[in-house]
């Protein structure tokens, strides 16, 4: 498997109030996200994961570091100093710690090892970067919040919060080559800082492929009522295999 680049550099401002750990710490049924999203990776397969971190560095860093013993993984820390400006702008920080084809996963998603398989089996060998889609957009959380996806065929034809004709929605797992950098730069050099801003470019040079999520249980965690939500879901969920289950 691919190594994966976890995206932890937030600050999580709608999740975590004064006082509360930094977002990728905060826990879910017993696990943090971020260690949830690493055992996860591991269980895919994922033997290799760069954690970049940003807001309270020290701190998640050295929650990294806390379970490099029991990962069973290859774990490193990227730092950015640019994490303010946007997740694409933490994913930069990654850049010399990978090559060839990686996973750029996000800190703050619940997702299933599903997800890596299908990109990894699905990959054409040729497209910069390739992302998982729900289509099942009657079931996804909060949809007004959700990042769009318009499809055609195996492509991403157009991804983005405002889409009104849409297909399905970003679940924030993606199988990237080294081209999303020059896509990142390219689009930090207009102002803009996201992930699925390089996407959205890549996919408007028919760059961008997709797999479906099929049915499997995913969340992006970016609200206390996301958090409540994860936490019933996963109670009468048993997609995940991980080497230490939740509680």
């Amino acid at each position: 498997m691919p190594p994966a680049v976890i995206l932890a550099a937030g600050r999580g401002s709608r999740l975590c109030s004064d006082g509360d750990p930094p977002k990728p710490l905060m826990r879910l049924l017993g696990l943090t996200l971020l260690e949830r999203s690493i055992r996860t990776a591991q269980s895919a397969g994922v033997r290799e994961i760069v954690v970049v971190v940003g807001y309270r560095g020290d701190e998640v860093a050295g929650h990294v570091r806390s379970i490099v013993s029991q990962a069973g993984v290859r774990l490193r820390v990227a730092e950015s100093h640019a994490w303010r400006l946007g997740n694409g702008a933490s994913a930069l920080a990654s850049e010399l710690h990978v090559d060839d084809r990686f996973f750029v996963l996000m800190g703050d998603h619940v997702y299933p090892r599903e997800f890596l398989s299908r990109l990894v089996s699905d990959d054409d060998g040729r497209r910069a970067v390739a992302l998982v889609v729900d289509r099942d957009i009657e079931t996804v959380p909060d949809l007004a919040e959700a990042t769009k996806v318009r499809l055609a065929g195996d492509r991403i034809t157009a991804l983005g919060k405002t889409l009104t004709v849409f297909d399905g929605a970003d679940t924030g797992v993606f199988l990237c080559r080294p081209a999303i950098f020059d896509a990142l730069r390219e689009e930090a050099g207009s102002g803009r800082y996201a992930v699925g801003d390089a996407v959205q470019l890549l996919a408007s040079r028919g760059q961008a492929s997709w797999s479906p999520a099929e049915g499997l249980f995913w969340q992006d965690v970016d609200t206390p009522a996301d958090l409540a939500f994860a936490r019933r879901r996963l109670a009468v969920r048993s997609f995940e295999r991980l080497p230490h289950p939740p509680i």
